[in-house]
């Protein structure tokens, strides 16, 4: 339940901030040049579409989580 929790409040501050990360903002107020804060190892197509990627990834989870609850 905590996870959950802490996937929707990530959510709610993207939704708020109109999709983008707000570490983004505070990148490029430090001098970053492009604000890109993705220092993980994908390819850029993937990581460009990361947070629509694991959002759905997430809503899937939840339904079935769901789906669990419900037949037990």
């Amino acid at each position: 339940m905590i996870a959950i929790a802490t996937v929707i409040a990530e959510g709610t501050a993207l939704a708020l901030n109109r999709g983008r990360c707000p570490l983004t903002t505070m990148a490029e107020n430090m001098g970053a040049e492009d604000g890109s804060v993705t220092g993980i190892f994908l390819p850029r197509w993937l990581a460009d579409r990361a947070f629509v990627i694991w959002g759905l990834t997430f809503i899937g989870a939840c339904i079935l989580v769901l789906i669990r609850q419900i037949d037990s």
